[in-house]
């Protein structure tokens, strides 16, 4: 017998009130668990993302940013912006198509309203209420079409679609990603000139697992947020269709079949390092001379000009401003020992102008 105050509980009972109270205690515990299950998840998720999306950048930049680009906006001549608008947004987003819809729409209803006042006209009927319809309908077009060329300014194409509807997917564009990281695009060879887009998923003979498949997809639609605020003209390289054969020259460019030797006698020195760096960066050299993986690194470039590649071929090149512009023009002329000839693009030539070449050089003169 048990005392609870005065009153003696045989043990049955007391063993009946316990059991009681650690039922209910349990029952409590369980809806605690189950009321902060989701929050707790939701956290679990968010930092199990976090961490793939990091992994994913990894990948992206040891794989991916020597085609397209450090920062995902690709390189001129040779790869698409994966962090681009065009990939992001869908067909029915597209502004320069709603822009294009808005304004047919209004032409139709201001050549009806106008149909309407020329007949009002003929039977000399009041056309006060009409004239001020098709009035406001001409302001309308006439904003309508400033803002279409607002657009076309920015870089909107009004003959494409966004990347999901030119290629006819209807699926998801996570998966989209994937299998274009799976596959490889063997298509790819025929506008861009280094050559097809390799597989890289194991299951198509590339050396990615699965797990960092999906950690590439997650770290490139990570873009998504900021991607979808830019402009096309906010990229380096937009996509290519297949019956493109390529990106024209823009502007006086040195071309790819200069004599550098000749352009040396020119001048090459008295760059702006600074517009030299920036374009280092668009042009996407970073992507492989930064790490110094698939090219000797940025840091220290000018020291080993002079103290190593003038010295060990003499007579070569007759500056050290030569053998830069030799090396961007013609990368394959000299190839820096232990790395291999045919990875550095050979048509830079046709995307730099002279000056463009001589910023390049300064700011690689800094590089000591």
């Amino acid at each position: 017998m048990l005392k609870a105050g005065r009153v003696l509980i045989p043990d049955f009972q007391a063993r009946v009130l316990f059991g009681v109270a650690m039922f209910v205690g349990i029952l409590l515990l369980v809806g605690w668990v189950a009321v902060n299950e989701p929050g707790r998840m939701d956290v679990f998720t968010q930092q199990y993302h976090g961490r793939s999306i990091e992994a994913g950048a990894a990948l992206f930049h040891n794989n991916c940013a020597t085609c397209h680009g450090i920062d995902g906006k690709g390189i001129a001549g040779r790869a698409p912006a994966l962090n681009n608008p065009m990939l992001f947004l869908k067909e029915t987003e597209n502004p320069i198509a709603l822009a294009n819809t808005k304004l047919n729409d209004l032409k139709t209803q201001q050549q009806t309203a106008q149909q309407q006042l020329d007949d009002a006209k003929a039977k000399n009927a009041d056309t006060a209420a009409i004239q001020k319809q098709v009035d406001d309908l001409n302001g309308q077009v006439t904003a309508a079409q400033a803002e279409v060329d607002k657009l076309i300014a920015a870089g909107w194409d009004p003959n494409r679609k966004t990347r999901l509807a030119e290629v006819a997917w209807n699926g998801r564009l996570e998966d989209y990603i994937m299998s274009t990281v799976i596959s490889g695009r063997p298509v790819s060879s025929q506008y861009w000139p280094q050559g097809p887009m390799p597989a890289w998923g194991q299951q198509a003979g590339g050396p990615m697992r699965m797990d960092e498949i999906q950690d590439v997809m997650n770290y490139i639609m990570n873009f998504q947020d900021t991607a979808i605020k830019m402009s096309p003209k906010d990229v380096n390289q937009q996509f290519k269709l297949v019956q493109e054969t390529g990106s024209a020259p823009v502007g006086n460019v040195v071309k790819s079949t200069a004599d550098t030797k000749a352009l040396a006698k020119a001048g090459l020195t008295g760059g702006d390092a600074a517009a030299g760096e920036a374009l280092y960066t668009k042009l996407g050299c970073v992507g492989c001379h930064l790490a110094g993986q698939l090219a000797p690194p940025t840091k220290g470039t000018f020291t080993r000009v002079t103290d190593q590649r003038l010295k060990d071929n003499p007579g070569k090149w007759d500056s050290p401003e030569e053998y830069l512009a030799d090396s961007i023009i013609h990368p394959n002329n000299y190839v820096v020992p232990n790395f291999a000839a045919g990875v550095m693009p050979q048509t830079f030539g046709d995307q730099v102008t002279l000056q463009d070449l001589k910023n390049i050089i300064a700011f690689l003169e800094t590089q000591k």
